[in-house]
């Protein structure tokens, strides 16, 4: 899926939602995505490491991320899905065409159910965000409590 890297930027109208809306092909990473995505003044769900694929590792497994406060879980922003299937070949799982796989894709395990092709998700305003790291080495039990304390 590695050289799947399509992004493409649609307005969305379902019965659901109508907005903006990306669709990721399934090899695209977090960083490509949030670089494409703030190039139009918008951001899409996703979790802190860069390297995880969204429309596959990510929001299959029911990820969380920073931005969960504000706009939900990777399941929560999922639209639609364009997939391949042993039985019926390719064909696309939303909320209203087959749903049953739509929702066993979002947060179930999708690899179980289909290859994922690509994944339509919502695409919000950009706007700031803060986040802050603490980093330490551990050199001792009390050095350790003493900087959990502080």
């Amino acid at each position: 899926m590695h050289n799947l890297e399509d992004i493409s930027f649609l307005k969305f109208t379902s019965t659901g939602y109508t907005g903006p809306a990306v669709r990721l092909a399934a090899g695209v990473q977090a960083y490509q995505a949030n670089s494409a995505v703030a190039s139009q003044g918008l951001r899409v769900t996703g979790g802190l490491c860069p390297t995880v694929g969204l429309a596959w590792g990510y929001v299959t497994a029911g990820r969380h991320g920073p931005l969960i406060g504000l706009h939900g879980l990777a399941a929560d922003n999922s639209l639609e899905f364009e997939v391949v299937t042993p039985e019926k070949g390719y064909m696309v799982a939303s909320p209203r065409e087959n749903a049953d796989l739509f929702w066993a894709l979002n947060g179930g395990g999708g690899s179980a159910y289909a290859v994922i092709l690509s994944q339509t998700t919502r695409a919000h305003s950009d706007g700031p965000v803060t986040a802050a790291t603490l980093n330490f080495n551990k050199t001792d039990d009390a050095t350790y409590w003493d900087a959990i304390d502080a």
